[in-house]
């Protein structure tokens, strides 16, 4: 079974000997509020900047983190909403089951490190970002990925 956020977070915390309470006063949280996280007691999954920092105290991915508590990178969401071209893109690379992995190598980059797509696929955001550092529009995209299935 996948780990889920509030599991993955406890993990990371206790692997690097972090208290509850030390690990909360870093990010700038109550105890009880990291508690429920980790307990998965806390319905609503936290705010961007605190996953980042949770991220960063605790040495973890970010994108992963964000993915498992069911978010998508506000970066992220500006390069689909400044794009309308890009929700179809996504269709089309989950429908031919191409990863963020699999586009970022399509896309002539090696990985660095619609929403259930980018949700689904821990890769997803570092690919949307490299796309956009490349100003690679959907369109673009969809062209590399029919390249790609000319190939097969």
């Amino acid at each position: 079974m996948k780990e889920r956020l509030g599991e993955r977070i406890r993990r990371m915390r206790t692997e690097r000997k972090l208290g509850l309470r030390e690990t909360a006063t870093k990010v700038g949280i109550s105890p009880t509020y990291l508690s429920r996280i980790e307990t998965m007691d806390e319905k609503t999954p936290p705010a961007e900047d605190v996953i980042q920092k949770l991220a960063t105290l605790l040495n973890d991915d970010f994108d992963e983190l964000m993915q498992l508590a069911g978010r998508v990178p506000q970066d992220v969401e500006k390069v689909i909403k400044g794009d309308p071209s890009m929700p179809a893109f996504l269709r089309s690379a989950k429908e031919q089951k191409l990863s963020g992995d699999d586009l970022m190598q399509l896309a002539g980059r090696v990985p660095q490190d619609v929403e259930k797509v980018i949700k689904g696929d821990p890769s997803m955001p570092a690919f949307l970002r490299s796309a956009k550092e490349q100003k690679l529009s959907g369109d673009d995209l969809m062209k590399l990925i029919a390249k790609k299935k000319g190939k097969k």
